[in-house]
């Protein structure tokens, strides 16, 4: 293990995470030293680095925090978790106190009293912070471990659909089955405080392993003489209109949209149209930091919070959606349903 740290080291993860692993003499015998190693193996683009990078950050910050390094030093001895889940989830809240905490530093966890519902963090007096680590499909996971396992060649092989599953309906409905995945624990758990700015972190990197690229509202590749095009879901889990935002099915070319008859539309509204008191989300992806702001929002972001979020690390504008001088407006957002429904050539409302 201390040839596979000094290899991270080298890579460009501080001192500040592994000193901190050797002081509390963690145990590496879990997910989190199977992370090490996979990290330590592989290029500093593969999640697992991003992953530790990100953490170590963080830690650095969390270190000479006033208000969070004693909580810090509890929650870091929880790596040793021998459950996967318990680990991510820990990495995912060390991970979003220790960004933010880099440009709020008046941040501060928040006890949890009697079981009841709050937010994870305070932000000065008024932001509160909830963080949510969303996980892949466990059964997808069991099925695939039970693929590999009854393989006996060198190089072992299994195709997996960790995010939806692979039942027939669920490979059909991609984007909706990715909308649940991402945010149907949060529709029924509201954690937010009402004359407040609230913001929702979402743990995409720890949890699904997505880059920001899945962030977007639809994106297409090019093979061949076709332009395939089609949307992941996590832009209208927050964005999407119940009964109205289409998807494509897989594999869905420009060229032949005339004989495509399956698409499908969104089956729940999107967090932001049902929570009004839900300011922002904050995406955590394995290339970056993405914002989405609620332009439907009862209590907007403040121009000095937006100023704060873009300057976190790795903050990745170009994939954010945010109002510069006022909040993101509503009509904003209609534009680039109404396009997608112009691409698939299911609207007469465009000329």
């Amino acid at each position: 293990m201390e040839s596979k740290i000094g290899d991270l080291k080298q890579r460009g993860i501080s001192n500040a995470l592994f000193n901190l692993v050797s002081d509390k003499k963690l145990s590496c015998e879990n997910y989190f030293g199977h992370l090490i190693s996979v990290a330590s193996q592989n290029s500093v683009n593969c999640t697992s680095f991003s992953k530790l990078l990100s953490l170590d950050v963080a830690i650095k910050n969390l270190l000479t925090s006033a208000s969070c390094s004693t909580w810090m030093n509890a929650e870091f001895s929880k790596l040793s978790d021998e459950k996967e889940i318990k680990v991510k989830s820990v990495m995912a809240e060390l991970t979003a106190a220790g960004v933010l905490c880099d440009v709020f530093p008046r941040i501060q966890p928040i006890p949890v009293r009697n079981s009841v519902k709050t937010s994870d963090f305070l932000i000065e007096e008024n932001i509160y912070v909830e963080v949510y680590c969303p996980q892949e499909s466990q059964p997808e996971r069991t099925k695939l471990d039970e693929k590999l396992d009854k393989q006996v060649d060198m190089v072992q092989i299994a195709i997996s659909h960790p995010i939806t599953g692979s039942n027939e309906l669920a490979l059909r409905f991609s984007a909706n089955k990715t909308i649940d995945r991402v945010l149907n624990a949060k529709r029924s758990n509201n954690q937010t405080k009402e004359g407040a700015e609230n913001i929702l972190w979402i743990d995409l990197l720890n949890g699904f392993e997505v880059s920001c690229l899945k962030t977007l509202p639809y994106e297409s590749i090019n093979k061949g003489d076709n332009t395939f095009v089609g949307s992941f879901g996590i832009w209208h889990a927050f964005y999407g209109k119940k009964d109205e935002s289409i998807f494509s099915p897989d594999r869905t070319s420009l060229k032949f949209l005339a004989v495509k008859t399956d698409f499908y539309n969104q089956k729940e509204d999107g967090l932001f149209r049902a929570r009004k008191t839900l300011s922002a989300a904050i995406l955590l992806a394995s290339d970056g930091i993405v914002l989405f702001e609620n332009p439907w929002a009862n209590i907007p972001l403040s121009i000095k919070t937006k100023r704060n979020i873009a300057r976190v690390f790795r903050f990745r504008p170009e994939y954010s959606y945010f109002g510069v001088n006022n909040k993101l407006e509503d009509f904003e957002i209609e534009k680039i349903l109404l396009k997608i429904e112009w691409i698939y050539d299911k609207t007469n409302s465009v000329p």
